[in-house]
């Protein structure tokens, strides 16, 4: 994990001023941009990005659009962030290597962190439980 203010540093990258609350909700439309434009940073900071745009929007597209189905079926487009995760690597991996970012690696998640994980991370398990459970019922 870097420890930075990466949403402020890359909208001074990008010299834009889109929003980030915009852009996160039309996701759909804007991650297609949003990884080529991760892609072309890592690669400017000399960090090998060898991950494939075109096929990471498409899956994360896919996978968020099977929100749509019926339940318990749509669950899997929880999954959907799996197609950020080599873009995150690599955008890591640049903030380390930039020289115009003063950025440190935390090797591991503070206890704060790792209490939040567990707590969200069981709220999440009894939330779908109880949507099976409850489909079961009916």
């Amino acid at each position: 994990m870097v420890a930075i203010q990466s949403v402020a540093l890359f909208k001074q990258y990008q010299q834009s001023d889109s929003w980030p609350v915009l852009r996160a909700i039309f996701s759909l439309f804007t991650v297609a941009q949003l990884l080529k434009e991760v892609r072309r940073f890592g690669i400017r900071q000399s960090v090998p990005a060898t991950y494939n745009s075109g096929g990471l929007t498409t899956g994360y597209i896919l996978l968020n659009l099977m929100g749509r189905l019926p339940d318990p079926a749509w669950l899997i487009a929880v999954l959907a962030f799996t197609c950020l995760i080599p873009a995150h690597k690599v955008f890591n991996a640049a903030l380390l290597a930039s020289a115009d970012v003063q950025a440190t690696n935390q090797p591991r998640f503070s206890m704060r962190q790792l209490f939040l994980l567990v707590a969200f991370g069981i709220l999440w398990i009894l939330s779908i439980l109880g949507m099976l459970l409850l489909e079961e019922e009916l």
